[in-house]
């Protein structure tokens, strides 16, 4: 029998579909992953940040400033952020703290910083 969602339910996902996999939702939600699959789809979310299936990525080294610059703009992206948790704007914030994780998984320690403090408003 197909499950009935709450409106709380639905915001919960598009809030966290992002920052989480459909498995995580899932657990949350004690459903299968592909319900949470469906349910995005018929949500109309979708993640634009994963390659296709079957296509491997190949990195490409970066300079230095390239770097550098790449690091910048996360770290404003965490200002915002946290500017957003301080504004009471936990949903921006989320969006901000997602996007950290989505477009620069490569600089650790944001990422890890930006996962924590997703993890600390999810407690709230």
């Amino acid at each position: 029998m197909a499950k009935k969602w709450t409106e709380e339910e639905m915001a919960f996902i598009k809030d966290s579909f992002l920052y989480k996999s459909n498995r995580e939702i899932a657990k949350h939600f004690n459903v299968t992953a592909k319900s949470i699959e469906m349910k995005l789809r018929r949500l109309g979310l979708k993640r634009e940040d994963r390659p296709p299936r079957g296509k491997v990525e190949t990195k490409k080294r970066l300079s230095t400033a390239d770097k550098k610059r790449l690091r910048s703009e996360a770290i404003e992206l965490l200002d915002e952020g946290l500017r957003a948790i301080s504004m009471g704007e936990k949903k921006e914030a989320r969006w901000q703290l997602a996007r950290i994780i989505r477009e620069y998984p490569d600089i650790v320690d944001i990422v890890s910083t930006a996962k924590e403090y997703i993890e600390r408003l999810n407690r709230n």
